[in-house]
């Protein structure tokens, strides 16, 4: 019966070792656990924090691009606006070229017809002169005034 005894006391003892190393297979599972959670949550906040500052440097580039872009498009505006400038003084001066062409052809035209009236003034008066001339010879032959 003791042996009996012995074999029962071995047999609590062993389940009491198995218990108290269920217990403490337990105890650091729940501590490897708990690591592992704080890890998972440590990683997952640096994970959010990285996040946040690289969608903060996108939003940067962003605004960056956008000033990039507005400053293009001011050119763009000034290139189109010095480009319409141009195009209405081109047209402005066209317009100049074609009422000076007008005045230069009115003006021409003026002197051809001066021109023309000196001309038939001067032959008229080369008519005259030949009348008169023709007029003094008839009077001579006449003997009237002399």
């Amino acid at each position: 019966m003791e042996e009996q005894a012995s074999l029962d006391i071995s047999k609590i003892k062993a389940r009491a070792a198995a218990v108290n190393t269920a217990r403490h297979a337990k105890a650091i599972t729940i501590e490897a656990q708990a690591r592992v959670e704080d890890a998972l949550q440590n990683a997952g906040l640096n994970a959010a924090e990285a996040a946040a500052e690289e969608e903060e440097e996108a939003k940067k580039t962003l605004e960056d691009y956008d000033d990039k872009k507005a400053v293009v498009m001011d050119k763009v505006l000034v290139e189109k606006g010095e480009q319409a400038t141009a195009r209405v003084e081109e047209t402005q001066a066209k317009m100049l070229m074609v009422s000076a062409k007008r005045k230069y052809n009115k003006i021409m035209s003026e002197i051809k017809r001066v021109t023309a009236e000196r001309k038939a003034s001067l032959q008229v008066g080369c008519s005259c002169e030949s009348v008169y001339v023709v007029m003094q010879d008839r009077r001579r032959v006449r003997g009237v005034g002399g």
